[in-house]
């Protein structure tokens, strides 16, 4: 997977990362900080993940609606564990980053926050999901697909007010 490193995650993690095959350049071999928007930008042009600690990346992408290819987050991550944290989410929940999906990983706690159908597309949307309930990802959105038998429930969606209008929440 191709990733884009922010220069807030730890230097070594590159190689940690690089080791397991990834695709990794981290900003932090810039000589300067080109800014948020231009990271964010750069990622998405060379079609690479974004992992930072910042949720300011996240606040671009949703409130103010930047494209881009899928950010993880890690949040109070140690320095040295943030390679391997990145490696489990990636190699757990790959598709969904590089789908466009907004990951924020915590310690015991995994919240995903997928990218809105096109316009006209049904939409299925589970903004935060617990570890369990991201494990188990494919059959939520198996049975979200599937119409209901008579009688039952029909499962909870959540629609970011984005999705359900076309306008940025």
């Amino acid at each position: 997977m191709k990733i884009l490193l922010d220069s807030c995650v730890w230097g070594k993690a590159r190689g940690e990362l690089e080791s397991a095959g990834h695709d990794v350049v981290w900003t932090g071999d810039s000589p300067k900080d080109p800014g948020d928007e231009e990271i964010l930008a750069c990622a998405r042009s060379e079609g690479r993940v974004l992992v930072t600690l910042d949720k300011d990346f996240c606040e671009l992408a949703v409130l103010h609606g930047a494209s881009h290819c899928g950010i993880v987050r890690l949040a109070d991550i140690s320095a040295r564990q943030q390679a391997a944290v990145c490696q489990r989410v990636l190699g757990a929940h790959g598709p969904e980053p590089a789908s466009g999906a907004i990951v924020t990983a915590e310690a015991g706690r995994l919240r995903i926050r997928l990218p809105c159908a096109a316009h006209g597309q049904r939409i299925l949307f589970s903004p935060t999901r617990s570890w369990h309930e991201a494990r188990k990802s494919d059959q939520f959105l198996a049975h979200a697909a599937k119409p209901p038998a008579d009688g039952e429930p029909r499962p909870s969606l959540r629609v970011p007010r984005a999705c359900a209008t076309g306008q940025p929440s």
